[in-house]
């Protein structure tokens, strides 16, 4: 995996910190700039040390690079969504490719499938996920991959396109252990979130356990003006680690010691 190259204050913070969470996952480029350094202390106040703000579409992903430029805690992935692909022509894939290359850029996401939401779009979804994992491989960075009702396809795709060789997560995990252990045997971290809370997600009480704590992430997914604005900050991940150590029968220092330098190797950190 390339070594990003880091400004030496951001290089600093990150050796000085001790056992602190870490939100793989967020899309704080939804937060109004008004908000966002609210949102920004009450992670930190949480313990929050590290936060992925992930891309929608090139827009988004433009604003999440400027947020890692203003923000130290800050950190931008690029990418297009499924419930946003489109056909990626030579300008668009130059755009993406110039993206991934600014040098606070540390990962390629939100890629992937999702047939819940759209179905009447696979064949572009794919196409789209497809040209995105190249463009991963390419500039030697890792992919963190939403997949809803596609497990299968999603992971031919990765293993066709070569995806596994720079390595990456499947995020929102809300699914079977025998798919926990195909991601693992892709050689994927598993990230968990807030589904983990949910009554609904009872399942994914037996199915946390069962993933290595040396693959394990957290997230929020956070996202200005969710139904449920008020946990869907990165402050929230907190809450998901508390229940993985709970689940897991360890502390809280533990759980975010491990996950955060989980995230930290993933990311070239």
């Amino acid at each position: 995996m390339k070594k990003r190259f880091l400004p030496a204050a951001r290089a600093q913070l990150s050796c000085q910190e001790v056992a602190m969470l870490a939100d793989s996952h967020a899309h704080l480029d939804t937060f109004s700039p008004e908000v966002l350094p609210q949102v920004l202390q009450r992670s930190q106040e949480a313990g929050v040390s590290l936060i992925l703000s992930v891309g929608m579409n090139l827009d988004s992903s433009r604003r999440a690079v400027r947020l890692a430029e203003q923000h130290e805690m800050v950190y931008p992935a690029i990418g297009i969504h499924p419930w946003e692909a489109l056909e990626i022509d030579l300008e668009l894939s130059g755009r993406l490719r110039a993206l991934a290359r600014r040098p606070q850029v540390v990962a390629v996401s939100e890629i992937g499938l999702d047939f819940a939401r759209r179905s009447d779009n696979k064949e572009l979804q794919m196409l789209c996920f497809r040209h995105q994992v190249r463009l991963a491989r390419g500039e030697e960075l890792p992919v963190l991959v939403h997949s809803r009702e596609a497990h299968q396809e999603v992971l031919a795709i990765l293993r066709e396109e070569g995806g596994y060789q720079v390595g990456g997560a499947v995020h929102g995990f809300t699914g079977t252990a025998a798919e926990v252990q195909d991601w693992l045997g892709l050689g994927f971290s598993v990230s968990i979130g807030r589904a983990l809370l949910r009554a609904e997600m009872s399942h994914l009480a037996e199915v946390v356990p069962l993933i290595p704590l040396e693959r394990l992430l957290l997230e929020t997914d956070a996202y200005a003006g969710g139904q449920a604005p008020a946990t869907a900050e990165p402050s929230a991940v907190r809450g998901v680690a508390e229940r993985v150590a709970s689940l897991r029968g360890l502390t809280l220092e533990q759980v975010a010691e491990a996950t955060t330098n989980n995230l930290k190797a993933l990311l070239g950190l």
